[in-house]
């Protein structure tokens, strides 16, 4: 009986460690449905820059943080940010052009169209490392 009984034991466990490690599509966060919009965004920069944050926000506070993206219609949008030396040019649709130390691309929430880019000197508090 004990034999049983240690069996079911070892087994349940084995079923629940098996269960918290299955293999996911992204990560146990709000942002999480934001990742799929990465190589998009990483196009929109021309590859340059370093990642530094990656969140899903609403309209008001993504007017809230850059007043210059108030006019962004969609409820909810994907605001990813990369660091670098940007200069004027250095990434052709962005507004303002820069310069500045970092991108932030602002896409739709299925991750596919870029709705804009803007280059600024500061993010802001609590963005970089959101991911």
């Amino acid at each position: 009986m004990r034999r049983v009984a240690l069996a079911v034991a070892s087994l349940a466990l084995s079923v629940s460690c098996v269960a918290c490690a299955t293999p996911r599509n992204q990560l146990n966060t709000a942002a999480g449905q934001c990742f799929r919009s990465l190589p998009a965004a990483r196009a929109e920069v021309g590859r340059k820059g370093e990642l530094v944050g990656v969140h899903l926000v609403s309209r008001r506070t993504l007017a809230r943080a850059f007043p210059a993206a108030s006019p962004i219609q969609e409820r909810r949008v994907c605001a990813v940010a990369f660091q670098d030396d940007y200069r004027p040019g250095d990434i052709p649709h962005a507004e303002p052009a820069g310069p500045g130390r970092f991108a932030v691309v602002i896409l739709d929430v299925d991750g596919t169209r870029a709705l804009t880019t803007l280059v600024v000197d500061r993010l802001p508090r609590g963005f970089g490392h959101g991911i």
